[in-house]
């Protein structure tokens, strides 16, 4: 077997050399080169690193923001231990359906909302016209001696009396009421509302 030394030795002597060389005559053309080389490498290996340690920054912010939006999306309850983005699409999707969802009765809800309003003036407004003509009638009946009965099962539940011949108000049966015709001496009118029952007792003329 051939002794490894010899050529070690030669390796050695041949690094020392080079070593020497460089030292002694750095303004070789070709070390020169080598040396800009080494130097190009080293600065293309930092930028590398840099590189790497940027991604190594950028993956980390990637996992630590999905977290962030899973556990906003979903709660700390439901989150993922460590969710992927593909993940978090199918959430965002579905948060997105419910959004249109939730729009699309809230349009409706307004719709009918706004129908309510209308038929609600309208409703308000009928029942402050009847309750004009009701105060109108009471003012008319206020000049007068009366009485009001309601009867709220009668076709026309407003009855309202006023003094007839007697020049009193008898408040005695009327119609059928009385087995035979009308026992009373009153002027009756009846009607739907307080407004029609005075209405029929004071023409418009004489309310004018």
């Amino acid at each position: 077997m051939t002794d490894p030394t010899p050529t070690r030795a030669k390796v050695l002597t041949a690094i020392e050399r080079l070593m020497l060389h460089v030292e002694h005559d750095m303004s070789s053309p070709d070390l020169v080169d080598l040396h800009a080389e080494m130097e190009a490498l080293r600065e293309r290996a930092e930028a590398a690193e840099a590189l790497v340690r940027d991604y190594e920054e950028a993956v980390a912010d990637k996992r630590r923001l999905t977290r962030v939006l899973d556990v906003a999306l979903n709660g700390v309850a439901g989150a993922a231990q460590q969710a992927s983005l593909c993940d978090l699409i199918g959430c965002a999707m579905n948060l997105r359906e419910r959004a249109e969802a939730s729009d699309h009765r809230a349009t409706e809800l307004a719709q009918a909302l706004s129908v309510l309003m209308e038929t609600s003036k309208a409703a308000v407004a009928e029942a402050c016209a009847v309750q004009s003509d009701e105060l109108v009638a009471l003012e008319h009946l206020s000049k007068l001696t009366f009485a009001i009965q309601h009867n709220p099962n009668c076709p026309s539940p407003w009855l309202v009396r006023v003094p007839g011949r007697s020049a009193i108000i008898d408040m005695k049966p009327y119609g059928a009421f009385g087995g035979g015709g009308n026992l009373t001496d009153d002027q009756l009118g009846f009607g739907k509302t307080l407004a029609e029952a005075v209405a029929v007792l004071i023409p418009s003329e004489e309310k004018a």
